[in-house]
């Protein structure tokens, strides 16, 4: 006969038989440090998270670029402009915000260019703000 042993989860199993490792029945504070960042890594990040963390990583490696051309084949930029139409709202209030070259972004997502022949920057923001409500992508503020 199997002796049972009684486990600090309140289980009884047969001694020496586990069904999980003792590590992941530690409760998750005492969690070697490298467990904890593994089960980080596995959160889903909303669409705003996600964009935010790009557009801080691209602001931070190319705002010292003067070529835009080079700022806008950054990764995180790329990232950004595959994530597609979704980031819509996020690019426009980037550009209320903390500027940057995103009207690129906005032409590549869309396939339009809704600020066209429009020099100055903040009525080339109107114009794309205007686009994306008529579009339902913003609600007017």
């Amino acid at each position: 006969m199997l002796a049972l042993k009684q486990q600090s989860f309140g289980g009884l199993l047969p001694s020496g038989q586990l069904d999980q490792s003792e590590e992941e029945l530690r409760p998750r504070q005492q969690q070697p440090r490298t467990i904890r960042l593994l089960l980080a890594q596995h959160r889903v990040e909303t669409v705003e998270q996600k964009f935010q963390r790009l557009a801080d990583e691209w602001h931070r490696e190319t705002d010292h670029l003067s070529v835009t051309a080079q700022a806008t084949a950054h990764r995180a930029y790329r990232d950004i402009v595959d994530m597609g139409e979704k980031t819509v709202p996020h690019i426009l209030h980037e550009l209320q915000t903390t500027g940057g070259a995103w009207f690129q972004a906005l032409r590549e997502i869309t396939g339009q260019d809704a600020a066209a022949g429009i020099q100055d920057y903040d009525a080339a923001v109107r114009e794309w703000e205007r686009w994306a409500i008529s579009r339902g992508l913003i609600i007017h503020r």
